[in-house]
């Protein structure tokens, strides 16, 4: 993603972006540089290693920035690249901490582009998943779906079939 020798993409955000880059949803950061990419890991690193499908020197233990700036060393950035639709302004005090780059560019862009491009398998993923909505609100709803039900039992009767339709898939 980031081609800039001196350069380093940083992806502290939503756990949803996160987890579309390294297969987890883990607190910490996502750290991509020309020459390597790694996921520091606050909390559960047996999660991260069990979820995640990058390699295992890519996932380290963080217990605060410092792990992630010794390792570096003096190959600290002067620019940064961050998800600034999601960085706050208390991650970036944290971050720069130990990370004190001169300068910063939004990297949403590269972002939302790398996530609408979509691969076979997330393609397979949309159609089963639209697959169970049909069947769902089609075969289903209409069966539970009478005057005087509440909206609560509705949503609570919609998640639980669409939950159960899914269990063969996963």
């Amino acid at each position: 993603i980031i081609s800039r020798p001196r350069a380093y993409g940083s992806f502290r955000a939503k756990a949803v972006r996160v987890y579309y880059f390294t297969g987890t949803m883990q607190e910490g950061a996502f750290i991509v540089r020309p020459q390597d990419a790694i996921l520091w890991v606050r909390r559960s690193m047996a999660r991260a290693l069990n979820e995640s499908l990058l390699p295992e020197g890519w996932i380290r233990r963080m217990h605060s920035y410092r792990q992630p700036a010794e390792y570096y060393g003096a190959d600290l950035p002067s620019e940064v690249y961050l998800d600034e639709k999601h960085t706050s302004l208390e991650w970036l005090r944290f971050f720069r901490k130990y990370f004190p780059f001169e300068t910063r560019k939004n990297l949403d862009a590269v972002l939302s582009g790398l996530r609408s491009v979509k691969s076979d398998y997330e393609l397979a993923l949309l159609s089963r998943s639209g697959q169970i909505h049909a069947d769902v609100l089609m075969e289903e709803a209409p069966v539970f779906l009478k005057v005087g039900i509440s909206e609560a039992e509705l949503a609570i009767q919609l998640y639980l079939r669409m939950f159960y339709n899914l269990k063969p898939f996963y």
